[in-house]
């Protein structure tokens, strides 16, 4: 199967509206430069734009653009930290994969940044989505279950849905996360990324917390602190959990009492009313792939000119 969508998945789209004119603006106007160390880039996220809409048009000139934008990438490496990893390289996976581009040398060089040498946190892509519980250990998760779609490495990619099954909650497949305050987790002597169906605290209900992104806003208190890191942390596991869902997954969007829907569904039911943490600014094209996922979930809203961090253009994809 493929990463993100298959050629005849994307020629299905409209080739009109709102959101395939966002998606045509961004792939016909510049790039930018590449540069996978720097966490703020949109490079990646507008090559992916480009390929989309090769491969919709036919665009020889777009397939072009998309190509040299991916040679481009090679050896903008040094200095990075996880987290800037974690958030480019998932999008430059999808968009390679939708063009079928298979360069030795990017083939060769997306592979290696799995355990490409990191400057601070846990030092690799793969230990960071192994080590770190919070917005760091999904985003690198989301890229390097990516770049194991990408490569077809079956093996890496079964040790990584094990490591996101023990993230969202069961410790049997995997428990080897280091965690902040623990004020925010369900069972403090065994924490999750995602609390259990049913969980309480002082009365109140905390199913669907993400407890290591939420302990960032402050200690526990009632009503929940508003933030933007669990948001943040959100995208990435939806990313995941699409791509794992089309690559030998199918239920991992229900894994621990479908604790992403959980997450999302406490995000907005209890975090909603309050402006700040709506699904907004680079976090817009959420609600279109939490939708996908999870038909009928009362998820709203959503901008088709969203460019977020791991990914964009779902307005498009996944409307």
């Amino acid at each position: 199967m493929s990463v993100w969508l298959s050629p005849t998945e994307i020629l299905a789209l409209p080739a009109s509206g709102a959101a395939f004119t966002a998606v045509k603006a961004a792939a016909d106007s510049s790039l930018g430069t590449a540069k996978v160390s720097d966490q703020d880039s949109q490079h990646d996220v507008r090559t992916l734009a480009c390929a989309l809409v090769a491969v919709r048009q036919g665009s020889p000139t777009s397939r072009a653009k998309a190509e040299a934008a991916l040679r481009s990438v090679i050896g903008t490496e040094a200095g990075t930290r996880a987290l800037a990893l974690g958030r480019n390289l998932g999008a430059y996976a999808c968009a390679a994969d939708i063009l079928g581009f298979r360069e030795p040398a990017f083939v060769t060089w997306l592979g290696k940044m799995r355990t490409f040498p990191c400057t601070g946190g846990p030092g690799t892509l793969i230990k960071c989505h192994e080590q770190r519980g919070n917005n760091w250990g999904v985003m690198a998760g989301w890229s390097r279950v990516a770049i194991d779609a990408y490569l077809e490495d079956t093996a890496d990619l079964a040790k990584a849905a094990q490591v996101w099954k023990g993230w969202f909650g069961d410790r049997t497949a995997y428990a080897g996360f280091a965690w902040g305050d623990k004020s925010w987790q369900a069972d403090p002597l065994k924490p999750v990324g995602v609390n259990p169906a049913g969980a309480l605290k002082q009365g109140h209900p905390i199913s669907g917390v993400l407890p290591d992104d939420q302990r960032r806003t402050g200690g526990f208190t009632w009503p929940p602190p508003c933030g933007n890191y669990v948001r943040g942390a959100l995208g990435p596991v939806f990313c995941a959990l699409w791509t794992l869902h089309r690559n030998g997954f199918a239920d991992a969007s229900g894994w621990s009492s479908s604790a992403a829907r959980r997450a999302a569904e406490w995000y907005v039911g209890t975090m909603g009313g309050k402006t700040a943490c709506a699904f907004s600014g680079d976090d817009a094209w959420q609600p279109y792939l939490i939708r996908k996922l999870y038909p009928g979930i009362a998820v709203t809203g959503g901008s088709v000119s969203a460019v977020g961090k791991p990914m964009a253009w779902t307005g498009w994809t996944h409307a």
